[in-house]
């Protein structure tokens, strides 16, 4: 398995009386197939559905996550379509481990 260095910043709008809350940010990504992208999303308790999409907002891929309960991190699967640079020339798709600092 390859680890990849993700660092970024997601910011959770407010819950309204419903029963989810909005997720904006950005990601940066070491030595992987796109440097930069965009975050937008949805967070449900401890599920959180993330897009992750270019500047010009054309579609990178998706995590699912679920969050632990002190919310100090995620895991999850993510699915990435085709990209133009390795390795994602033909998509790719596996498991993802976040770690959540608040500022």
């Amino acid at each position: 398995n390859v680890v990849y260095q993700v660092t970024g910043r997601v910011t959770q709008g407010p819950n309204i009386g419903t029963s989810n809350a909005s997720l904006t940010g950005s990601v940066s990504v070491t030595g992987y197939c796109f440097a930069t992208a965009n975050i937008s999303g949805v967070v449900s308790g401890t599920s959180a559905v993330i897009s992750l999409v270019t500047s010009a907002g054309a579609q990178i891929g998706q995590m699912n996550l679920t969050s632990s309960i002190d919310g100090t991190s995620l895991t999850g699967s993510y699915n990435l379509l085709p990209q133009p640079e390795p390795p994602c020339g033909d998509g790719t798709s596996g498991t993802v481990s976040l770690t959540v600092s608040k500022p």
